[in-house]
């Protein structure tokens, strides 16, 4: 079989994130050769297979795979429109796609993208979504749910091991002096819900609040520390390489997102056994039971004070059976055999 993937960019976000992973584990596999293909010249993650830039002048290199895998709206939109192509067509929809869209783009662009995106989707022979909240949605949205297959992301259970660089890692640790450290890795708007733990802090006298990312709330995010007196317990690291070799410095791991398709970064927490504070929106709920993460109403404070109070005395048990959910459904070796079963299935359609 041979297989393209065609990514935005081989930046080291979610969706190429979870292509490169897939990649990673299909190396060992004689019987699939995988051809990377990308739009932008950004370069951040190192793909073990043949990677072409992809443009006017090789477009039609394509033809000669079996199979296409498409990520992100520039993908779906070679993907979807390649006349005459013979193989199978597949997307991965990374997202809930018009609450999504809304955060970013508003209200009338998020419907007018969306409705395009779905245009596409209708084009592939499958389209994966990454849990069952998504496939009923998508299924109201208007895909057939018979090429709908829900498979859940996955990554590597080995922790990372990169250098720590020393003056943040100082940071951090001048903080736990003081300090419970709640802690976040995103690039974030509102759509992560950030706010919501800066307007507990009050609350949680004991806690700092440490973000590694960045996003365009970020002054905003400022500005209402400052009102509520608690900007020296909100420390913003920015943007760091290897930022999840940094989650052991954490004592919690919030996750207070509005919206999410499916977490990495709540998967690598579980990974490094960071006990989780979660807003409880559906497909965190379908991810992890009560007793793995600790869950809180969305824009209630008194809930995720309540929360973060649980795992200070009980977080090491939430985060051991958080483990243990993740490596009986979320490793990256289950997601690659899955993919695997979906790629060879429909070479055997003829």
């Amino acid at each position: 079989m041979k297989l393209a993937i065609i990514l935005p960019s081989l930046r080291n976000v979610g969706p190429v994130r979870v292509a490169y992973d897939i990649v990673c584990g299909l190396s060992d596999r004689t019987d699939i050769e995988v051809t990377v293909f990308y739009m932008q010249d950004i370069v951040e993650l190192k793909f073990p297979c043949e990677v072409r830039k992809l443009g006017l002048f090789n477009v039609f290199d394509l033809y000669s795979f079996d199979v296409i895998h498409s990520h992100m709206i520039k993908p779906d939109f070679i993907n979807g429109f390649l006349p005459f192509f013979k193989g199978k067509k597949i997307s991965t929809l990374h997202n809930i796609v018009e609450s999504d869209l809304f955060y970013s783009h508003g209200a009338f662009l998020s419907k007018v993208i969306s409705r395009f995106w779905l245009f596409l989707w209708k084009r592939m022979d499958k389209n994966v979504v990454l849990s069952n909240v998504a496939k009923n949605y998508y299924s109201n949205f208007g895909l057939n749910a018979n090429k709908t297959k829900v498979i859940y992301n996955g990554v590597q259970e080995k922790n990372s091991n990169s250098p720590l660089d020393k003056d943040v890692l100082q940071r951090i640790v001048q903080l736990k002096e003081k300090y419970t450290i709640l802690g976040t890795i995103c690039l974030f708007n509102h759509r992560k819900g950030l706010e919501q733990v800066i307007n507990a802090l009050p609350y949680l006298k004991d806690c700092a609040f440490v973000i590694i990312g960045d996003g365009p709330v970020k002054d905003e995010l400022k500005q209402l520390a400052h009102e509520l007196g608690v900007e020296s317990r909100l420390v913003f690291l920015g943007f760091l390489h290897n930022a999840s070799s940094y989650l052991n410095t954490f004592d919690m791991y919030m996750m207070p997102s509005r919206e999410e398709g499916f977490a990495l970064s709540l998967l690598d927490a579980v990974v490094a056994e960071v006990p989780t504070v979660c807003s409880n929106i559906p497909v965190f709920k379908e991810s992890f039971e009560p007793d793995e993460v600790s869950f809180f109403q969305l824009d209630d404070t008194e809930s995720l004070v309540d929360s973060v109070n649980t795992l200070k005395t009980n977080g090491c048990k939430f985060a051991k059976r958080a483990k243990l959910k993740f490596q009986d459904s979320y490793t990256q070796e289950r997601m690659v055999e899955n993919y695997t079963e979906l790629f060879d299935e429909l070479c055997r359609i003829k």
